[in-house]
């Protein structure tokens, strides 16, 4: 799967963000042995406390990861979005930067394709890149996740098919007026 990154972002900013979401989930899949039985663990139990500690403690490992890797200013947000995805079994893969920043993700079950549903429908992949390029740009940023019919047909009927789309967000500064 592929997430297209379009932002205003001046084309050195846009290329040092992406460097920076490389050195992030290379550092972050470092840490697959060891946030893996965690996940296991935290799925396996419907006990919220302890749900919460497995959390606390998969946080931990990426942040230990992640710091000197990224941006300070940016260092909770981007353990808050690893965790995210690693608890619904999205696996960030490699950026690239070209005309755009894209991010390659690994969906390998139907859960977790059901949880990228969620995350776009309820616009929580849009609060989470905001955030993340808001930090880095050190100005407001506003992220819309669009994807087109063809893919949220997709999406929504993808029951036990392995299968690969493209979603596209695009980034743009927020206008005072």
């Amino acid at each position: 799967m592929r997430l297209h990154l379009e932002s205003n972002l001046d084309k050195n900013k846009e290329k040092k963000l992406s460097n920076i979401m490389t050195a992030e989930t290379k550092a972050a899949i470092k840490c697959k042995a060891s946030v893996s039985p965690l996940l296991h663990r935290y799925h396996q139990t419907s006990v919220e406390s302890e749900r919460s500690d497995i959390k606390h403690r998969i946080r931990k490992i990426y942040r230990k990861a992640l710091r000197g890797v990224c941006p300070q200013n940016m260092l909770e947000h981007s353990v808050k979005l690893r965790t995210r995805f690693a608890l619904h079994g999205i696996d960030p893969d490699c950026f690239d930067s070209k005309h755009s920043i894209v991010l390659y993700c690994q969906i390998l079950t139907i859960e977790a394709l059901s949880a990228l549903k969620q995350m776009i429908d309820f616009g929580e992949l849009d609060e989470l890149f905001s955030e993340m390029f808001s930090l880095f740009a050190d100005a407001t940023i506003v992220v819309n996740v669009s994807v087109s019919v063809e893919e949220y047909k997709l999406l929504t009927s993808t029951a036990g098919k392995s299968t690969c789309f493209d979603i596209e967000v695009i980034i743009g500064t927020v206008s005072p007026f």
